[in-house]
Parts: structure tokens; sequence; C-alpha cells
């Protein structure tokens, strides 16, 4: 961000983004421990409410499972909160998709399946990013704020 506010061509643009640095600092603490603990809670309750079937119980909705009859029921901050999860999602997902495979397969072996279960690893990307936005969606910060951060 701090690169980002130094090419900006705009005044108001390199402001807000070295506001957005600010507010990073001063909840850098608040979001380390918050994700830390989300993070605990999140794999405690996939794991707690898993099905006999293996499969996890909260599987979420997508975005691209949501149908234009859908968006017009939403608000716009719903809509707003839900592209924003997606891009979030799709960007930890294509970060950690090299290695993601190998850990699914050695944590399927340590959970004693046979075979591969992506959706039995409690640290898949689905579980991270829903604690990062929920975590990030409860700081007293403005939605602007928040799209520099992601």
């Amino acid at each position: 961000m701090y690169e980002r506010s130094l090419v900006a061509a705009e005044p108001a643009e390199r402001n807000q983004i070295q506001d957005a640095i600010t507010f990073l600092k001063k909840y850098r603490t608040v979001i380390q421990q918050g994700f830390s603990e989300g993070v605990k809670k999140a794999v405690a309750e996939d794991l707690l409410h898993r099905p006999a079937n293996g499969k996890s119980a909260k599987s979420g909705r997508s975005l691209s499972s949501v149908r234009f009859d859908d968006l017009e029921l939403m608000e716009d901050m719903q809509v707003q909160q839900a592209v924003e999860s997606a891009r979030l999602h799709q960007i930890v997902r294509l970060g950690c998709e090299s290695g993601l495979g190998g850990f699914s397969a050695r944590l399927s072996t340590a959970q004693g399946f046979l075979v591969v279960k992506g959706d039995n690893n409690p640290l898949r990307p689905e579980v991270m990013t829903f604690v990062l936005s929920e975590l990030l969606q409860s700081l007293p910060i403005s939605t602007q704020v928040r799209a520099y951060w992601l």
C-alpha cells in the first residue's frame, strides 16, 4: 500500500491510501489476535459440525452460485461484502493452489482416509477467507479502507 500511495496520481487517492495504512497500523494487533482466535474457533466448529459422511457442513454460498434474483433481494452492503469475499477467496486460492493439494493429501492420510478429501481440510482457503472477512467487517473502518487492505 505504501508503494501504491507513492505512485498515486491524485492527492485524494494518496491520502486515502495513507489513511488505510494508518488504520492498518492501529488495528494490527487486533487483526493478528482476532485472526488467530477466529481460525481456532472456525476449525473447532468445522470439525464439530462435520456430518458422518465427512463433508463439511458449512460450505457457504459462492458468488458464482448467486442468481440475479438473489441480488435484487440483497442490500448494497451485502452485495459489496459478497464481492469482497469472492475476490479475497480467489486471491487466497490462487496463492496457495500449488501447495494445497499436497497438504490436503497429507492431512487426509493423517485423518485415516484412503483418498484425498480436500473438504475435510479444516485449514482450507474457504475457512481462512471466511475468518478474515468476518474479522475485517467487524472492525470500525470504512469499506474504502477495507478495500485498500484487501
